[in-house]
């Protein structure tokens, strides 16, 4: 009995078990397929800020998420977009100053390597490794030296095109198989989880870096090369339009920030010796944000752009700024000023991070070595060099398309989810209102027969019911129903012993 009880319960937790690694699964999947089916206004795209007559590019963060670099000229001259999904930075890197150097058409990819949740890449000729968000050299021949890098936004799919609707768009074709409408990273911008060990773990509890969530939105402004200023996103919420002053130059600047559209940005306020005081109007073009010249009433829009007025078609040049989670921007910045949701400015004293050496070693690191870390193998992240671009409408068709074509998947998940679902609570039912029977148990009593001659000593077992359960025939003997005695079961233990006159 002991053992099918056994067997019965082994059973039971291998229903469930299974039942477990089912529902996981699938609630798995659906959630990936979820994540990976947004609208298409909705989506993430990074986007490089067009100079003069330049024509503007974004590059989808779906596909970015699998390549994190994009080699391309802008302007005639040789840039790389980077992309770190960890820390969700994008910065427009100036590869042109190496490649004068070394005389060579200079290209980056990704290393998989990381530091502080960070993407280091590294160059084709020297091998060395670069970072993104401080943008120069940690380990390798060209360590301590800085790459510039223009202005790109993170924003929705649909912000942009609006913005600028004529504008050139990565395409899927990239030449690799990569199942790019899936997203590799489903819910890391909700959870509060880093992948990889942060210096910020360490320090989160402290103010003000307890005030925002880890992966909350930040732009990073740079007053000067080594000198940002920190923006998170929920303080620039109650400023849509944030008239400052770089502490610096003392040059003024503004800040506007669309919520519903996901957009922020910085310019400088100054055109041609005209200093310009931006306000906030209710009125909006194409739903977006528009802000009003303080003298001439003139409008402008999140481009920086005048659309009317005294100035129309005058366009403020951009600050140097990138987009980031808050934690990676107080880890590599841990000293720079923090604008507070109530309007001030908050010079934080630093935290014990390490800081990167002020003077390099060729050859040596310029971070702790330790600290990096590796995250993926190379050849899963294959830079991309002149890759092909589209149309907005193209985009939009093919996005249509491919995100149709996943529509089946969820809904024959959601039926298999719900199939077993049923059999789950179809099985609980009967198990409940229709139990199996038990097996009746007999209840064995041993009893004792004592003859006359103290040497003749039989026994049987005999059932409750008074059964004869044993083949022993003493019809023969010359016993008397008095000698017959019941002996009461004996619990056993490790100290009982069968009495003498009883066989066994």
């Amino acid at each position: 009995t002991q053992s099918t009880g056994n067997c019965l319960c082994m059973k039971e937790y291998s229903i469930v078990y299974k039942t477990f690694i089912f529902l996981f699964t699938n609630i798995l999947l659906l959630q990936t397929l979820c994540y990976a089916v947004p609208t298409i206004e909705e989506l993430l795209v990074v986007g490089v800020l067009p100079v003069e007559s330049e024509t503007p590019k974004c590059y989808p963060v779906h596909i970015l998420n699998y390549h994190e670099i994009v080699n391309e000229l802008f302007d005639g001259r040789p840039y790389a977009l980077s992309y770190s999904p960890l820390t969700g930075s994008a910065l427009l890197l100036d590869t042109g100053t190496l490649g004068s150097i070394l005389n060579k058409n200079v290209t980056f990819r990704a290393s998989g390597k990381l530091y502080e949740n960070n993407m280091l890449y590294y160059d084709s000729f020297t091998n060395t490794l670069w970072s993104q968000m401080l943008r120069y050299g940690v380990k390798g021949s060209y360590i301590r030296m800085r790459l510039n890098f223009r202005s790109a936004v993170l924003t929705k799919w649909g912000t942009w095109n609006k913005l600028y609707p004529n504008s050139s768009v990565l395409s899927r074709d990239t030449g690799f198989s990569r199942a790019y409408t899936i997203n590799p990273y489903p819910d890391y911008m909700d959870n509060n989880q880093l992948l990889f060990s942060s210096c910020y773990s360490a320090n989160k509890a402290e103010f003000p870096l307890r005030l925002f969530h880890p992966k909350h939105n930040t732009l990073v402004v740079f007053m000067d090369e080594e000198t940002p200023q920190l923006y998170p996103y929920e303080s620039l919420s109650n400023f849509p339009v944030l008239n400052q002053v770089n502490p610096l130059t003392s040059e003024p600047f503004v800040i506007v920030y669309d919520e519903q559209a996901f957009f922020a940005a910085a310019y400088r306020s100054r055109v041609n010796e005209q200093s310009f005081y931006f306000e906030q109007l209710n009125s909006t073009a194409n739903d977006l944000l528009v802000m009003s010249e303080n003298y001439t009433q003139s409008m402008w829009d999140l481009r920086g752009t005048c659309v009317s007025g005294t100035y129309s078609g005058l366009r403020l040049n951009s600050m140097r700024f990138y987009h980031s989670f808050w934690f990676a921007a107080t880890s590599f910045f841990p000293a720079a000023a923090v604008f507070l949701p109530n309007g001030t400015m908050y010079f934080y004293q630093g935290h014990d991070c390490p800081a990167p050496k002020r003077v390099g070693v060729p050859g040596q690191c310029l971070i702790p070595c330790g600290s990096i870390v590796t995250g993926v193998d190379t050849e899963t992240l294959p830079a991309l060099t002149h890759p092909n671009y589209v149309s907005p409408t193209v985009f939009e068709e093919r996005l249509s398309f491919t995100f149709r074509d996943t529509y089946p998947y969820i809904i024959l998940g959601l039926l298999l989810l719900g199939v077993f679902l049923l059999g789950i609570i179809g099985y609980v039912i009967k198990a409940y209102l229709f139990p199996k029977p038990k097996p009746a148990e007999k209840n064995r009593t041993i009893v004792s027969v004592r003859g006359q001659d103290s040497e003749q000593v039989d026994y049987q077992l005999q059932d409750e019911s008074g059964g004869d359960d044993g083949s022993y025939d003493n019809s023969d003997d010359n016993v008397s129903d008095d000698n017959v005695e019941e002996i009461k079961p004996v619990q056993e233990t490790s100290s009982y012993r069968p009495p003498q006159d009883i066989p066994l």
